[in-house]
């Protein structure tokens, strides 16, 4: 797909702290003018220093593929699918939208290592990095005065994005909450799946798949051969388990950019289909076509 330069957003690079805020802000001001962001503020602030290794307690974040960028894109697309949800099925309250932001920035917590843990790295938490990242999660809304509720709520929205949970078991405590859970569900896929840089990223995928005993991809390429299946396996998900919140991204790029299109689904085609035209081209030997470097950044903001 290729856009008209009329057509495209500003480039915003993933990692410019500054710029990635002031676009979350600018689209959930589309939402709710005087929302107040100052919970937002203070853990977009303490996600930040978790990952880079200046929180007490922790060390830097040591994940390859679960790391920094990829939270962002979390919280980025989090945004996006918010506000398209709030256009396309019905109004989102202030509270969900602050607890749909804010459990995109700790979805991934728990990979982080306590200072203590000097074994390995995070990845070695591949299967209960959701259930510690919840037990981080209910004590820091604690320290910062949150009610109990929010964490309760918290906890159902965040065990949405693991994959090995029964979703239509979660109790959600409303329907809103229902929501928030499927859109954090489903842009912690689409942020992965449709970063444009997704076929890169794949080997540090596979070095936690290893780290973290996933059975069933003993080699790198094995992966990458097999990453195709597994999307069509995540569409399904996104479509039945995950109500299909996904397709109302496109009533965001329409509202915020006047793009009549959904950028990720675009990117997701894009990436599958060069992966599977440089597998079926080069076999094991399809790394060499990957010549991308680490400048990472969101499809579009």
């Amino acid at each position: 797909m290729v856009f008209k330069q009329e057509q495209m957003p500003t480039r915003l690079h993933i990692r410019d702290l500054t710029g990635l805020d002031a676009e979350v802000r600018a689209i959930v001001e589309l939402m709710h003018p005087d929302f107040d962001f100052t919970f937002y503020k203070r853990v977009f602030s303490d996600i930040v220093r978790m990952f880079i290794g200046d929180y007490e307690g922790y060390r830097a974040s040591n994940t390859a593929y679960h790391d920094l960028t990829h939270t962002l894109s979390v919280l980025l697309a989090t945004a996006r699918l918010l506000h398209g949800v709030h256009l396309a099925r019905g109004p989102l309250s202030e509270r969900g939208v602050l607890l749909g932001l804010v459990c995109a920035l700790l979805h991934d917590i728990g990979y982080i290592m306590t200072e203590n843990d000097l074994e390995g790295t995070g990845a070695k938490y591949t299967f209960t990095h959701v259930s510690r990242g919840i037990e981080f999660m209910d004590s820091y809304f604690a320290k910062n005065g949150r009610p109990e509720e929010d964490a309760r709520d918290a906890e159902t929205i965040i065990r949405t994005t693991d994959l090995a949970a029964s979703v239509p078991d979660i109790p959600y405590s409303t329907p809103e909450i229902k929501t928030i859970g499927q859109i954090i569900g489903t842009t912690d896929l689409l942020a992965q799946m449709g970063d444009e840089l997704y076929p890169e990223r794949l080997g540090d995928l596979h070095k936690e798949f290893e780290e973290g005993g996933v059975p069933g991809f003993d080699t790198e390429f094995i992966l990458v051969r097999e990453t195709a299946a597994f999307v069509t396996i995540m569409d399904g998900r996104l479509k039945n388990i995950l109500d299909d919140v996904a397709s109302s991204m496109s009533a965001h790029f329409e509202a915020r950019w006047g793009i009549n299109l959904d950028i990720y689904r675009t990117f997701i085609e894009k990436n599958i289909h060069y992966l599977e035209e440089i597998v079926d081209e080069h076999g094991p030997e399809y790394h060499t076509q990957l010549r991308r470097n680490g400048d990472r950044r969101p499809p579009f903001v």
